[in-house]
């Protein structure tokens, strides 16, 4: 009934069987161990805690948690500090804003990843002006992904002295002037061109106030991105005590680079104290650019020689956008500013890094041309090693020249690194049986 072998056919035949069980699992394991990207939305709770004013400046933690079931990659945290809004008539007048910025970690990172379940707390801190006209306030924190949207946020009532002489502006007679021409919407510069704001400044205070004006400058969305912002001055105005008086402030030294730009003006003191409410504004520099808006692997990890999916979705030229809303009497005045600069030659070139900073595999390739404001693609790179946690240096350019450069990260599961590192031991089973 029971078959006897010698020893040297018992090991050949062990052999075989696990050469049949190790070509199983390698078979069966391959379309499981890594974690694929979810297409549920992203979930996320963002809380403000202990808020508290000492010494002038505004103290709170911001509790952020990843209540969804993939990874939160590359979000960050921006705030706003605005007057609660007012009745006005039978309605109420939208808050002015006080100030407005992101919350960077201890080592000054802006952006973050979260993975399911995981919490992080931020500490904001915001110096406040000399005393506001009110006391109530609203807080807001957003927590935004890498093209600037809004993916959840919070807003606490902050209570402040109030009664105090903050120089305010007319909302309604606050606009931009190019040359002799005002805009009331967001306009298209030439590059090298000089910029001026026009307003109407009240100072309710009962002493005549000096101020400088300032000009925060940042590629758009201003404090929603890591981008460097810039700030410009101008010679100091005076305001007497109980006036409202025009003021035609131009800056002649704003970035001349093509791109989307958002602005945050105020008036301050010579210390450079806040003096004044913000008002935004926003403008285009004619020519060639491009801004990421979304990025995604299709997996948190990959084996080598498989092929990673990053979809990419990027808008180009600014100027492009804002020519398609010209009214038909701009562009018939002024053609060659509202013409816009689609992309001629678009390129994209992806690098892409493991966890541990390791080269896995990079490709570089030609976009279609495209009229289009927002264009999609999806990269295809063959990974040249085992790759988890995956970094992609991303650059859009043109005729050789850089339009943007990002670098995204991905975060995996912890067992999906786990799951990895146990597929390849099979891996190199399997080639010593084999």
């Amino acid at each position: 009934m029971f078959r006897m072998y010698n020893r040297s056919t018992a090991v050949r035949l062990c052999t075989h069987v696990c050469r049949a069980l190790v070509i199983g699992f390698m078979f069966f394991s391959s379309g499981f161990v890594y974690a694929q990207t979810n297409t549920a939305p992203l979930q996320a709770s963002v809380d403000i805690q202990t808020p508290k004013v000492t010494d002038n400046v505004l103290e709170a933690n911001v509790v952020v948690v990843n209540t969804g079931d993939e990874a939160l990659n590359n979000v960050m945290l921006a705030w706003t500090l605005e007057q609660a809004p007012q009745l006005a008539g039978e309605a109420f007048a939208p808050g002015a804003t006080i100030g407005l910025g992101n919350i960077a970690d201890e080592r000054g990172g802006m952006y973050v990843s979260l993975l399911p379940g995981e919490e992080i707390v931020r500490t904001l801190a915001i110096p406040l002006p000399v005393a506001t006209q009110i006391p109530e306030h609203r807080l807001t924190v957003e927590l935004v992904d890498i093209g600037g949207s809004t993916l959840t946020a919070a807003t606490k009532p902050i209570i402040l002295a109030g009664g105090g002489g903050l120089l305010l502006f007319d909302p309604q007679f606050c606009v931009l002037r190019i040359g002799k021409t005002p805009y009331v919407s967001a306009p298209i510069l030439f590059p090298d061109e000089a910029l001026a704001i026009f307003c109407r400044v009240t100072n309710p205070s009962n002493e005549a106030v000096t101020a400088i004006p300032m000009l925060r400058i940042g590629k758009s969305p201003i404090y929603r991105s890591d981008a460097q912002v810039s700030q410009v001055r101008a010679n100091p105005i005076t305001i007497p005590a109980g006036a409202s008086q025009i003021v035609d402030i131009e800056f002649p030294s704003i970035p001349a680079y093509a791109g989307q730009y958002d602005a945050a003006f105020l008036l301050a003191d010579i210390s450079g104290a806040q003096r004044s409410l913000l008002q935004r504004f926003s403008w285009a520099v004619q020519g060639a650019s491009a801004t990421l808006q979304q990025a995604a692997f299709d997996k948190d990890a990959y084996r080598k020689g498989d092929q990673a999916a990053l979809s990419l979705a990027f808008t180009q030229s600014a100027d492009l956008a804002l020519a398609g809303k010209a009214s038909a009497a701009e562009r018939e005045a002024d053609p060659l500013r509202w013409r816009g600069t689609p992309l001629q030659e678009p390129r994209l070139s992806v690098e892409v890094k493991d966890g541990k900073g390791r080269a896995c595999g990079q490709t570089n390739v030609a976009l279609f041309p495209s009229q289009e404001d927002l264009l999609k693609t999806t990269a295809r790179i063959t990974m040249e090693r085992n790759c988890v946690d995956p970094e992609a240096a991303l650059a859009i350019s043109e005729q050789q020249r850089v339009l943007a450069a990002v670098t995204f990260r991905s975060r995996s599961q912890a067992s999906t690194a786990a799951a990895l590192q146990d597929n390849i031991l099979w891996y190199v089973l399997g080639a010593a049986l084999l």
